[in-house]
């Protein structure tokens, strides 16, 4: 065994280890944090911002989620946000964004 405590994890070791759980993990500033589901008020709530935020929405932007992570390399964060909003060019096969102009949480 090593003697040495672990650092914060890096953002490309956090995205392999998301590829692998089966929990919802959250990365904040390297930490990994695991968190539960929501309780039925949030959920609706959630529902009424993102319904609100979308009907503001025009191209090129979008809404997203918590179904898409944001991703901030300068923080070392990888965060699912209840509404992420961006005008930032997508690609569809990314699992996040990286230029949200909103995020809820």
């Amino acid at each position: 065994m090593h003697g040495s405590t672990p650092g914060p994890m890096t953002l490309a070791d956090f995205e392999m280890l998301l590829e692998r759980s089966a929990e919802k993990l959250e990365l904040l500033e390297g930490e990994v944090l695991a968190f539960a589901g929501g309780s039925v008020a949030h959920g609706m709530l959630c529902t009424r911002l993102v319904a609100a935020v979308n009907a503001a929405t025009e191209p090129p932007c979008q809404t997203f989620t918590s179904d898409v992570a944001v991703r901030v390399a300068n923080r070392a964060s990888y965060v699912f946000p209840d509404v992420s909003h961006t005008c930032e060019e997508l690609d569809t096969n990314a699992t996040a964004i990286v230029a949200p102009d909103l995020l809820s949480k």
